[in-house]
């Protein structure tokens, strides 16, 4: 059974649902590239061979190729655009993630008595804030941008 948290499988379930048919083989490159894990496989066990061998053989008239021609073509998809912004969002599900754990550490100091943590908690508080405002900034300039196009 593959590892990782529910907040963590929600992340990897939108992914999913941005690869086309046919397209989820980078899908699994990206999953696998950045030892990711979905609800039935931990994609970060494999090494590169296995990887090859289960997810870019390709079978041509009966016969099975080496994987290679797809495996680089994969790694050249990693400069584009779209697996940039993949990374992008991945990225930011990390750090937003990593704000609440120490947030949550940062309260249960600062309800202590931990005046440090207090202070700390009020920054992480702030830096949140900031963060959700530029949130629903990006939001709404990327709807108002989509009713343009209109």
């Amino acid at each position: 059974m593959a590892s990782g948290n529910k907040k963590s499988n929600n992340f990897v379930s939108l992914l999913y649902k941005k690869f086309t048919i046919g397209r989820q083989t980078y899908y699994y490159y990206f999953m696998w590239r950045n030892k990711l894990s979905n609800s039935k496989t931990d994609l970060s066990v494999l090494s590169e061979e296995e990887f090859i061998y289960k997810y870019c053989r390709k079978k041509s008239k009966g016969v099975y190729n080496d994987g290679s021609v797809s495996f680089n073509n994969m790694k050249m998809w990693e400069s584009t655009e779209e697996y940039q912004g993949h990374m992008q969002e991945l990225y930011s599900f990390k750090m937003n993630q990593d704000f609440y754990k120490l947030y949550e550490t940062y309260l249960t100091k600062a309800m202590a008595g931990d005046e440090k943590a207090l202070n700390s908690l009020k920054t992480i508080k702030k830096e949140i804030e900031s963060l959700n405002k530029a949130s629903r900034t990006k939001t709404k300039v990327v709807e108002e941008t989509q009713y343009d196009m209109k």
